[in-house]
């Protein structure tokens, strides 16, 4: 999941982007109204963690570029309440109730954030989990390429150019090489036929 934190105070998002990024979110940040407006104009975000000083008129209208918008509260119990509010967001896209998407015999348990083909467990890294999370949410479709480089990586991430074709390369040395297909000049698809695995 992508994030955009739009927090003036820069312990506050230094500390946000820490705890965020070790739950394996993509984030990406701001500082001023001016910075958002542009942000909001150049792509989607699952969620947009906004502080209370930052004017935000234009996040209320639709087409606003967040899918959810949360208010950063003020106090001690700030933090509790964004990670609440994102873990819920995560939580509803699709997924059943015991918070994990499958695929045939892939399982991905995002409380835990691995996998399990059958019964093996498959521990996996932060890229090979976010590349995994987003094929899954999408099991059947063709992920372009250039969604899955945007929701893996940040604005301020030095990228190599074959890099997420090496993470999807020991994605399927993990998993087995039948759950993900390249589809050539499109990006990356994940089987979801039942007897997959």
């Amino acid at each position: 999941m992508r994030v955009l934190l739009a927090v003036l105070d820069p312990a506050m998002r230094a500390h946000l982007v820490g705890l965020l990024e070790q739950r394996w979110y993509c984030v990406d940040t701001v500082e001023t109204a001016a910075q958002l407006g542009v942000a909001l104009g150049t792509r989607r975000w699952d969620a947009v963690v906004v502080e209370g000083g930052i004017d935000v008129p234009q996040i209320q209208s639709s087409g606003s570029g967040a899918d959810d918008v949360i208010d950063l509260p003020a106090g001690e119990a700030s933090v509790a309440c964004v990670l609440a509010h994102l873990h819920a967001v995560d939580c509803r896209r699709g997924l059943p109730g015991d918070g994990s998407l499958v695929a045939g015999a892939l399982t991905l348990d995002l409380d835990a954030r691995e996998a399990r083909v059958g019964n093996r467990r498959v521990p996996l890294k932060r890229r090979e989990y976010q590349i995994l999370k987003l094929l899954m949410r999408y099991r059947g479709e063709v992920v372009p390429t250039e969604v899955l480089h945007e929701n893996v990586y940040g604005w301020e991430a030095a990228v190599a150019s074959n890099a997420l074709h090496v993470h999807v390369h020991h994605l399927r040395c993990k998993l087995g090489g039948e759950f993900i297909r390249t589809v050539r000049g499109g990006g990356f698809m994940l089987r979801c036929d039942p007897d997959v695995g």
